[in-house]
């Protein structure tokens, strides 16, 4: 969702086709086509994290599989092992990864809609710090400080059993990782997510009568 309100016209109207087309396939009785594209790579990332993957080893088998994935893949692996290995700020204390993914569904009653938060890992920091961290695997657009804002609001709203300071947006093709201290809210995250998503509903259910 972040990538579609934050994408030029043009490559947001392709992104909208692509999913109108899955939806419409999957009404019809479709195979659903292998899942995302980006969920294998992190169920090895996480696996690299919990110690039982070598994310290595796995990303050139899953390209060796599938060679869609022989650009991006590498990249991926190249980001999130310079995250890992030289950029997150633990490297000294001991490390744990809970032992499920929270994911929650937040509500926006005014549009009748709701919005998954999902894909996460939770990393335990020595006796007391923790951080809960969503990836964002997108070349384009790249996670801007509004975005980080507007994505870091909606995990503080769905995941309201946790602590907001300990949760992190992760862009994985840029090692970069931000929290709420790096991109303080401005006040206005809810109404500009409303906003967004507003738009994009509209733009969805103008280019759905074309099919």
């Amino acid at each position: 969702m972040l990538k579609a309100f934050f994408l030029p016209a043009k490559q947001q109207t392709a992104l909208l086709r692509a999913e109108i087309r899955r939806e419409i396939a999957k009404e019809l009785g479709a195979e659903a086509g292998g899942g995302n594209f980006y969920t294998p790579f992190w169920s090895d990332a996480k696996n690299h994290i919990r110690g039982i993957a070598d994310v290595r080893v796995e990303t050139a088998s899953r390209v060796s599989k599938n060679p869609r994935r022989k650009r991006l893949y590498p990249r991926l692996q190249e980001g999130f092992l310079n995250w890992w290995e030289n950029k997150r700020r633990w490297t000294n204390l001991e490390f744990g990864v809970e032992e499920f993914a929270p994911k929650a569904r937040y509500r926006f009653d005014e549009l009748n809609a709701t919005v998954k938060v999902e894909n996460l890992i939770g990393i335990t920091i020595g006796e007391d710090d923790s951080r809960l961290i969503y990836p964002y695997f997108y070349e384009q657009p790249i996670v801007t400080e509004r975005i980080g804002q507007l994505g870091l609001w909606l995990m503080s709203r769905a995941l309201s059993g946790y602590n907001p300071d300990d949760m992190r947006m992760l862009d994985i093709l840029r090692s970069n990782s931000n929290s709420i201290a790096d991109f303080p809210f401005r006040g206005d995250e809810e109404e500009e997510f409303l906003s967004r998503y507003i738009r994009l509903i509209l733009r969805w259910e103008e280019l759905r009568k074309e099919y």
